[in-house]
């Protein structure tokens, strides 16, 4: 076995040079590189969906700075239909882009005021889901029948948002109470959404 070279007193041993080759190198190797999750048939149709709804407002807003309308407006109120546009979108798209919405109705740094308006409305003016499936989600949660629980439950959410919805109920003991439920399969739905979102997110790098 060889034996090392003993080293004077202030000297340090050699080491080699990282390069700039080198750290290009390690920069490109498929580490470095994150792994997205495989979302199948299912999310390559939500993804085509979303991109072509945005596309489809892109071309719109296009269309409206060419001044290529039949009908004019005038300029605020073309933002507030605009506005109105994008928030429909944000509604049929679902839960995970209500929550976009909401985030961007924060932003008057980015967004025009009438935009703002508009998306605004998504804090409470969400079409709430089945009354069906929310009794159902509220006896499978507390395993036992609504009339068991409640002696009286409204059917008629008095409010609903991006995650969920409120009913007012009387439990058995006479004592009012809000009864919050969210909506079916919410974190699945929203998990799917992330993955369809973080491709989207590496295809316009």
């Amino acid at each position: 076995s060889s034996t090392p070279a003993l080293l004077k007193p202030g000297q340090s041993p050699s080491l080699p040079l990282l390069t700039e080759s080198t750290t290009s190198t390690v920069a490109k190797t498929p580490a470095a590189r994150e792994h997205l999750p495989h979302i199948g048939l299912r999310g390559y149709l939500r993804l085509a969906r979303v991109m072509m709804s945005f596309f489809l407002f892109m071309f719109r807003l296009f269309l409206n700075t060419r001044g290529w309308r039949i009908k004019k407006l005038p300029e605020a109120d073309l933002r507030r239909e605009e506005g109105a546009l994008l928030r429909e979108k944000f509604l049929k798209l679902g839960p995970t882009f209500i929550k976009t919405g909401q985030s961007l109705a924060t932003r008057a740094d980015l967004l025009p005021v009438e935009y703002i308006q508009e998306l605004a409305k998504l804090q409470d003016e969400v079409p709430p889901f089945p009354t069906e499936q929310s009794r159902a989600i509220i006896e499978s949660e507390l395993g036992a029948k609504i009339e068991d629980i409640f002696e009286h439950f409204e059917d008629k959410p008095i409010a609903a948002a991006s995650l969920g919805q409120v009913h007012r109920a009387r439990l058995r003991t006479g004592q009012l109470v809000a009864v919050k439920v969210q909506r079916p399969r919410i974190h699945d739905q929203i998990e799917f959404d992330i993955s369809v979102l973080r491709r989207i997110a590496r295809r316009l790098q």
